[in-house]
């Protein structure tokens, strides 16, 4: 049930199939990332309130019967289900005091009858500051994330490290700014307002930071808070809005004085001890939700009985209470389990068809059952008397909540470890635990794997006479007699894509980003043993660069021609039958682009191949400071020289953004000044810092030209070109989300858009620009290329259900 009510972007291993990303803008009214969490209910609102307390219940659970957990096979299952919620806790806290607590409202909900994943409106978020402060909203929270520090604390010791860092801030938060959370955010009142004040979280929250760092302090504040409770009113429940019974039980385990408060709890909800009973065996203390109020007065006085307080006899009260909701009472009142379950709960998502059919609110008035089933969901319950309707209508008694279930699940927790008591349960590996425990941004992939087939590609793709240690098997040596229009051997060098034309405008931009992903992240080749493949993958590129730049202002940009190129579909011969056109570029017929990127490439690859290949470094950076000449003293777009290409790779950003992308590469490489200067000069006589590229790509270097001048220079206008340019993709930026969650920039080549991107602002978050949004962002791009969304993923030989038939020849 909590994996059918995650919001956000949903891991590989989603077991609900028709559910899948939603509310992926969520937090875009602030320009920050809220995306995640649980709706907490049967609509699509993301109360912090109640999701908390959820939270410090399901990790209490976990805490205090384990085994019930282990021998169910369920630790990584709960630890998931905790961690998705803490994940988007962290997300919210977004400084030391402000909290975000609540994303979209009633009022929307109230107007929405549908999927998650189909809503397109608007979705605002609303937060605590020091100024408009919510103590109770603050303080559940911190229990929530210290009560799963505890749980994290022996698997992944670094992320609970981080839960127990904000959660003493936002204790901190909710003791120094006083103030209840709904006068604040009073879009959470209607449904959720804090009616016991906010002593009680603070009493709670301080008792679970103490069991979580055993500071003395804590559990000082703790009983403070729960004896000077200006609530003297009765205790009657434990919920998501009261919790001075919690922090009573709590304190009675770990002091041992607050003994008299856990039995006087448990004796006044016995039968004829006050509190109602349904003819059939019910606790009825509310008639709104009264299984949720039963199972968690069960759950607490089980933690009696285990502190052996009255054991049997409060076993019994507990045991009755969860065989009532499972069926005692004549029916089971969770969906998909027991006899004559609840099929219509009051639950947008499932009560939609199968998607792409629509769905509206003729599917909430319909009389059938829902037709996705909500297992495992406990509604609220039956009415006084024992009568249920099983209803969708009647949303009283249908339907279903977060806390709902955290009240069930805790409740059948601690049933099923009396009923395993005496036998042994190994624990999971540590390091098979830690890996089924979703990341924040999903499972691991073998990126070296994925480093090693992207590789093998530009095998693939090579012209020329290929080397003997060739793996491409099923290809042979090919065009092997390029020649120039002077006889000069033009052989070699990669086909653009799926044909066999050699362009070089694009050849010389990937040249460069793979000898910047090979500078950048070298570790990661290493570490993969895919270092000397991309140091042969990039020479076959500059090795043909060679070849091309015949004399310091002559340079061959192309090979073949692609209209006569798309009417044929064959395997590439190895001598053509005809001979292939060359096109090159001179002082008459300049080409800025062109030139000035394999200049780019050159400069690169010189800083690859400087500590493995001297020599060649040294001839490499030759050619570049050459090219980059040619480039800056005969301007010129190229495609007007090379007319062929204007269908295909025509610079349609000009030349300004490659003169200084080369002029930043050549700094690089040489560290000379006078490349500095140049291409500082550049950036701002083109002014290159107010374009709005619409990507990194072959086209547009601008972006490029921002983040490297920020690594080399340390100017904090170049970070915030970078930082302007990043934000612009992100959720609630200036381009659209596929549903799934791919940015979507431009509908020729879309994962391309999205990759050069990504890598542009995981190049910003080493700078220290938004790191942790950055790599999300890019974490969650490449993912959904590597498989992640559900529809497979587009990388040829990797992953789930991955394409079988490009367009290839």
């Amino acid at each position: 049930f909590f994996e059918a009510q995650r919001s956000g972007h949903l891991p590989p291993n989603n077991r609900i199939p028709w559910r899948s990303h939603s509310a992926l803008r969520d937090g875009e009214d602030h320009g920050i990332d809220l995306s995640g969490g649980y709706y907490n209910d049967g609509g699509y609102v993301k109360y912090g309130f109640p999701m908390a307390f959820t939270t410090t219940q399901l990790a209490w659970s976990l805490l205090e019967f384990r085994n019930a957990y282990l021998a169910s096979h369920q630790i990584p299952h709960i630890m998931n289900a905790i961690k998705w919620a803490t994940d988007y806790f962290i997300k919210c806290h977004v400084s030391e005091f402000e909290f975000y607590g609540q994303v979209s409202n009633k009022d929307i909900d109230d107007e929405y009858w549908g999927r998650p994943e189909d809503f397109t409106g608007s979705r605002p978020s609303y937060k605590i500051t020091q100024s408009n402060p919510g103590s109770d909203l603050a303080a559940e929270t911190a229990a929530a994330l210290a009560a799963s520090a505890i749980v994290f604390n022996n698997t992944a010791s670094n992320y609970s490290s981080i839960l127990l860092h904000h959660a003493r801030q936002l204790f901190d938060f909710a003791q120094n700014y006083t103030g209840a959370y709904h006068e604040s955010i009073p879009q959470a009142e209607t449904n959720y307002k804090s009616w016991s004040g906010y002593w009680d979280e603070l009493s709670w929250a301080a008792a679970w930071l103490y069991k979580a760092t055993g500071e003395s302090r804590y559990l000082t504040k703790s009983m403070y808070y729960l004896e000077n409770n200006p609530d003297r009113s009765r205790i009657t429940t434990f919920s998501w809005d009261d919790k001075r019974a919690g922090a009573t039980f709590l304190l009675a385990q770990i002091t041992n004085d607050t003994l008299v408060g856990v039995s006087a709890f448990c004796d006044a909800q016995q039968p004829g001890s006050g509190p109602a009973y349904t003819p059939k065996g019910l606790l009825y203390i509310s008639e709104w939700g009264p299984n949720r109020h039963a199972a968690n007065v069960g759950f607490l006085c089980l933690l009696a009985a285990k502190i052996g307080i009255s054991r049997d006899f409060y076993q019994s009260f507990a045991y009755r209470q969860l065989s009532y909701i499972l069926g005692n009472g004549g029916r089971s009142y969770v969906v998909g389990f027991g006899n004559n379950p609840p099929d219509r709960p009051f639950h947008r998502a499932s009560s939609c068809p199968p998607a792409p059919a629509l769905c509206t609110w003729d599917n909430k008035d319909s009389n059938g059952p829902n037709p996705q089933v909500l297992t495992g969901a406990m509604v609220a319950g039956p009415d006084r008397w024992d009568t249920f309707t099983n209803d969708r209508s009647d949303s009283k008694h249908n339907s279903v909540a977060i806390d709902f279930n955290s009240a069930l699940q805790a409740l059948a927790a601690g049933i099923l470890e009396i009923q395993v008591t005496g036998q042994t349960f190994s624990e999971p590996n540590p390091e098979e635990l830690l890996a089924s425990i979703s990341e924040t941004f999903s499972v691991r992939h073998d990126y070296g794997e994925v480093l090693r087939k992207s590789l093998l590609f530009y095998e693939a793709q090579r012209s020329g006479k290929l080397p003997a240690n060739n793996r491409v098997l099923w290809r042979k040596s090919a065009f092997v007699d390029d020649r120039g229009l002077n006889g000069e051997d033009l052989s070699g060098g990669y086909f653009d894509a799926g044909d066999y034309v050699k362009f070089n405008l694009p050849m010389a931009f990937t040249t460069t980003v793979l000898s910047w992903g090979v500078l950048a992240y070298t570790d990661a080749y290493n570490a993969t043993d895919q270092l000397a493949h991309a140091h042969s993958a990039i020479k076959w590129a500059t090795d043909y660069f060679i070849k091309c730049h015949v004399k310091k202002y002559e340079y061959y940009a192309q090979v073949g021609e692609g209209v006569i190129d798309h009417l044929l579909w064959r395997s590439p011969p190895r001598n053509s039958t005809r001979h292939r056109r060359a096109f090159k570029l001179t002082t008459t017929s300049p080409g800025t682009e062109v030139v000035a990127e394999t200049a780019a490439a050159m400069a690169a690859a010189s800083v690859v191949f400087r500590s493995v290949n001297p020599s060649y470094s040294e001839e490499l950076i030759r050619h570049a400071r050459d090219l980059y000449d040619f480039g800056n003293n005969y301007r010129e777009v190229y495609h007007r020289s090379i007319r062929d290409v204007q269908n295909f790779y025509r610079s349609y950003s000009g030349y300004k953004d490659e003169l200084a992308w080369a002029a930043s590469w050549l700094y690089f490489a040489t560290e000379e000044q006078e490349f500095l200067t140049d291409a500082q000069a550049k950036y701002n006589e083109f002014n290159l810092d107010n374009r709005k590229p619409a990507g990194f790509h072959w086209d547009d270097k601008t972006a490029g030209v921002q983040l490297l001048l920020a690594q080399m220079t340390s100017d904090p206008k170049f970070n915030r070109s970078v930082e302007q340019f990043c934000d612009r993709f992100l959720p609630g930026g200036d381009f659209p989300y596929t549903p799934k969650g791919l940015v979507f920039i431009q509908e020729w080549g879309v994962l391309r858009h999205a990759a050069g991107v990504a890598f542009i602002c995981m190049g910003a978050a080493n700078l220290g620009v938004k790191p942790e949004i950055y790599r999300d962002f890019a974490k969650r791009q490449i993912h959904y290329m590597l498989g992640d969304s559900g529809l497979g993923s587009y990388v040829i030989g990797y992953g789930p259900s991955p394409p079988t038939r490009p367009h290839h020849r």
